[in-house]
C-alpha cells in the first residue's frame, strides 16, 4: 500500500489480484464483494473506492451491451407484433404465434441456465433470432389455412405439417 498527497488530500493505492477467470460474471461477483467489504469497513466515509482495470471495463461493457440488447429486443418485438396485426388482422392468431415464440425463448433460456449455470446476453440475442426464423413455420401454416375455405384447412395443414416439423427441429 502506498500513501501519497494529491492537492492536500491523502490517498492510498491498493492492488488486488484474483485467480478468477476474466469473464464478466465472475468479475462482477468479485467487484460486488469488494464494494460490500469496503462499505462495511468504511463506515466513517473517510475513503472513496475507485476501481479500474480490464475486469472493471469487462463488467461495464457487458452491462451496456445487455441494456442495448434489451432495448432492441423490446422495440423489434413491438414492431413485429404491429406488423403482424397489420397483415393478419387477428389478435387470436397473434396470441397463438407469439405465445409459442415466448414459450420457446423462455424454455431455451431456462435450459441454458440449468445446463451451463448462466445465460449470456449474446446467447439470448442470437438464440431469439434463430427462434424468430423458426416462427415463420406457424405463420406459413396460418397463411395456407387462410387461403382455403374453412372445411379444407385441416387437410392443408396436414399436407404441410411434416415439412414444418422438420424445419422446426
Amino acid at each position: 500500500m502506498q500513501q501519497s498527497t494529491l492537492q492536500d488530500r491523502r490517498y492510498r493505492s491498493l492492488v488486488l489480484e484474483t485467480s478468477m477467470a476474466g469473464l464478466a460474471p465472475a468479475q462482477s461477483r468479485i467487484q460486488t464483494a469488494i464494494y460490500d467489504s469496503f462499505k462495511q469497513l468504511n463506515q466513517s466515509s473517510a475513503y472513496l473506492l475507485e476501481m479500474t482495470g480490464v475486469p472493471v471495463f469487462a463488467v461495464a461493457t457487458q452491462t451496456l451491451i445487455q441494456g442495448d440488447i434489451t432495448k432492441v429486443s423490446i422495440f423489434s418485438s413491438i414492431a413485429l407484433m404491429l406488423l403482424f396485426l397489420l397483415i393478419f388482422r387477428s389478435f387470436g392468431v397473434l396470441f397463438q404465434v407469439f405465445s409459442l415464440l415466448a414459450i420457446v425463448i423462455l424454455g431455451s433460456i431456462l435450459s441454458t441456465q440449468l445446463f451451463f449455470g448462466y445465460v449470456h446476453g449474446m446467447t439470448v440475442a442470437i438464440g431469439s433470432t434463430l427462434v424468430g426464423i423458426c416462427i415463420d413455420y406457424p405463420i406459413h401454416a396460418i397463411a395456407h389455412a387462410q387461403s382455403v375455405n374453412p372445411k379444407k384447412r385441416t387437410a392443408v395443414i396436414a399436407k404441410i405439417w411434416p415439412s414444418m416439423l422438420l424445419g422446426g427441429i
